[in-house]
């Protein structure tokens, strides 16, 4: 009978999930709509990590919390689902969403860029997709600091809110730039040629 739950098991792969719409379902909306319940009937606090997938991604400004969630693919669809069944059953519920989240791991942009450039002169990197992000670890930060504020201090201002590691967008070009400055291993020595898909 725990009092809060934090909720970060999602279906990811954008790509592939527009190829498998059940599991992706099932994970993002079914599992989530199933924690929502559990919440409900045991007076849980939920903290769910979502995505700015649930936008369309054409604002030339960062989109806010009161924006119009409009999703251009079923991942954004099935993670939005997800949101919207939290925001119509729960009242004590945190949702964060998130954009391009990076961390330990194989499942993220700074693994696959890496693991792509290894032992090649040259690597393409798209220049014309825009995010804000976010590592793994400022999140968990984040997430530490939300539940000592609800426990410790008593503050419970329930809703949906965006955060990221970088205040301002990049695109995946300049973030792989980033990357490879950021490590500085001869191993990665690779130059990156953008492109506009």
């Amino acid at each position: 009978k725990p009092d809060l739950v934090i909720n970060t098991a999602a279906f990811t792969d954008v790509q592939k999930a527009q190829q498998n719409l059940k599991l992706s379902k099932k994970i993002n909306y079914i599992g989530v709509k199933n924690l929502t319940e559990i919440s409900k009937k045991n007076k849980i606090i939920l903290i769910h990590i979502s995505t700015d997938y649930v936008f369309y991604g054409k604002k030339n400004k960062s989109y806010t919390e009161k924006d119009k969630t409009i999703p251009k693919n079923y991942y954004g669809l099935s993670k939005l689902q997800g949101e919207n069944y939290i925001k119509k059953n729960l009242k004590k519920y945190f949702i964060i969403r998130v954009s391009w989240l990076f961390g330990y791991g194989v499942n993220n942009f700074v693994f696959k860029i890496l693991k792509k450039s290894k032992n090649k002169n040259q690597i393409s990197v798209i220049e014309n997709e825009y995010s804000s992000p976010t590592s793994a670890f400022d999140l968990s930060q984040v997430l530490f600091k939300m539940v000592y504020e609800i426990f410790i201090n008593n503050n419970k201002k329930y809703g949906t809110y965006h955060y990221n590691s970088l205040d301002k967008k990049i695109s995946r070009y300049q973030f792989a730039k980033i990357i490879f400055k950021s490590i500085k291993n001869d191993k990665y020595n690779t130059k990156i040629i953008k492109y506009k898909n």
